[in-house]
């Protein structure tokens, strides 16, 4: 349901309740790529895939930015 609204919209209800902000781009990109097939290296492959124009690093800083926030805002499941 989450990457369903993040598709749709620019918020998406959180497992506790939160409304996430999905203005961002690349965090509303990675959200859509969460779905359970790729591991850390294939999310890295496929975000430098949608923006060529950012670095590795700067990939990989981001999806961590990310992932923290996502579970902070409950908007991971196991």
């Amino acid at each position: 349901r989450l990457r369903r609204e993040a598709r749709d919209g620019l918020t998406a209800s959180t497992l506790l309740h939160l409304t996430l902000k999905l203005d961002d781009a690349k965090v509303r990109a990675l959200l859509m790529l969460l779905d359970g097939t790729r591991n850390r290296s294939e999310l890295v492959q496929a975000m430098l895939a949608l923006f060529p124009e950012s670095s590795e690093a700067e990939i990989e800083e981001g999806i961590d930015g990310s992932l923290r926030n996502f579970y902070a805002f409950g908007a991971l499941e196991a």
